[in-house]
Protein backbone atom coordinates (compact mmCIF):
# COMPACT_ATOMS: atom_id res chain seq x y z
CA UNK A 1 0.00 0.00 0.00
CA UNK A 2 2.93 2.68 0.80
CA UNK A 3 2.77 2.58 -3.38
CA UNK A 4 -0.45 3.61 -3.62
CA UNK A 5 0.11 6.10 -0.77
CA UNK A 6 2.62 7.71 -2.79
CA UNK A 7 0.55 8.30 -5.80
CA UNK A 8 -1.91 10.15 -3.71
CA UNK A 9 0.45 12.13 -2.05
CA UNK A 10 1.41 13.05 -5.73
CA UNK A 11 -2.00 14.30 -6.66
CA UNK A 12 -2.50 16.14 -3.59
CA UNK A 13 0.76 18.35 -4.03
CA UNK A 14 -0.02 18.29 -7.61
CA UNK A 15 -3.38 19.90 -6.88
CA UNK A 16 -2.21 22.00 -4.22
CA UNK A 17 0.70 23.34 -7.20
CA UNK A 18 3.47 22.18 -4.81
CA UNK A 19 6.74 20.60 -6.33
CA UNK A 20 7.52 18.08 -4.07
CA UNK A 21 10.85 18.11 -1.67
CA UNK A 22 12.41 14.91 -3.66
CA UNK A 23 15.51 15.28 -0.74
CA UNK A 24 12.54 14.65 1.87
CA UNK A 25 10.91 12.06 -0.19
CA UNK A 26 14.16 10.00 -0.55
CA UNK A 27 13.89 9.46 3.18
CA UNK A 28 10.49 8.05 3.09
CA UNK A 29 9.67 4.18 2.65
CA UNK A 30 11.46 3.29 -0.66
CA UNK A 31 8.18 1.95 -2.30
CA UNK A 32 6.01 5.31 -1.21
CA UNK A 33 8.88 7.37 -3.10
CA UNK A 34 8.78 5.36 -5.93
CA UNK A 35 4.92 5.78 -6.56
CA UNK A 36 5.23 9.72 -5.40
CA UNK A 37 7.84 9.59 -8.68
CA UNK A 38 6.03 8.13 -10.87
CA UNK A 39 2.47 9.44 -10.55
CA UNK A 40 4.06 12.87 -10.54
CA UNK A 41 5.84 12.36 -13.95
CA UNK A 42 2.08 10.80 -15.43
CA UNK A 43 0.43 14.37 -13.62
CA UNK A 44 3.12 16.65 -14.65
CA UNK A 45 3.05 15.10 -18.24
CA UNK A 46 7.34 14.56 -17.10
CA UNK A 47 7.76 17.88 -16.63
CA UNK A 48 5.39 19.50 -19.10
CA UNK A 49 2.70 20.63 -17.28
CA UNK A 50 3.19 23.22 -14.31
CA UNK A 51 1.58 21.58 -11.16
CA UNK A 52 -1.95 23.31 -10.06
CA UNK A 53 -2.77 24.88 -13.52
CA UNK A 54 -5.62 21.93 -13.15
CA UNK A 55 -6.81 19.56 -11.28
CA UNK A 56 -6.96 15.71 -10.77
CA UNK A 57 -9.11 12.77 -9.11
CA UNK A 58 -7.09 12.09 -5.90
CA UNK A 59 -8.06 8.58 -5.94
CA UNK A 60 -7.68 7.70 -10.13
CA UNK A 61 -5.12 10.52 -11.55
CA UNK A 62 -7.22 11.15 -14.32
CA UNK A 63 -7.83 14.68 -14.83
CA UNK A 64 -10.95 17.05 -13.67
CA UNK A 65 -12.80 19.12 -15.51
CA UNK A 66 -11.23 22.48 -16.68
CA UNK A 67 -12.32 25.20 -18.31
CA UNK A 68 -8.90 26.05 -20.03
CA UNK A 69 -5.91 23.86 -21.35
CA UNK A 70 -3.58 22.67 -18.78
CA UNK A 71 -0.38 25.33 -18.55
CA UNK A 72 2.56 24.34 -20.04
CA UNK A 73 5.83 24.93 -19.19
CA UNK A 74 7.00 25.99 -22.40
CA UNK A 75 4.71 26.47 -25.91
CA UNK A 76 4.64 23.75 -28.38
CA UNK A 77 4.64 24.90 -31.93
CA UNK A 78 3.99 22.56 -34.70
CA UNK A 79 5.23 24.07 -38.56
CA UNK A 80 2.65 24.88 -40.56
CA UNK A 81 2.15 22.82 -44.14
CA UNK A 82 2.79 25.43 -47.19
CA UNK A 83 0.08 23.90 -49.68
CA UNK A 84 1.82 25.82 -52.56
CA UNK A 85 5.13 24.68 -52.41
CA UNK A 86 4.21 21.28 -50.62
CA UNK A 87 6.38 21.47 -47.86
CA UNK A 88 7.28 23.06 -43.99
Amino acid sequence: MPYLQGQEDARLLFNAGRTPDWILIAQLDPNRAAGMRAEWAEVTGFGNITAGSHKVDIRTGRALGFAAQPTLRSPISFPRWDTTTGSV
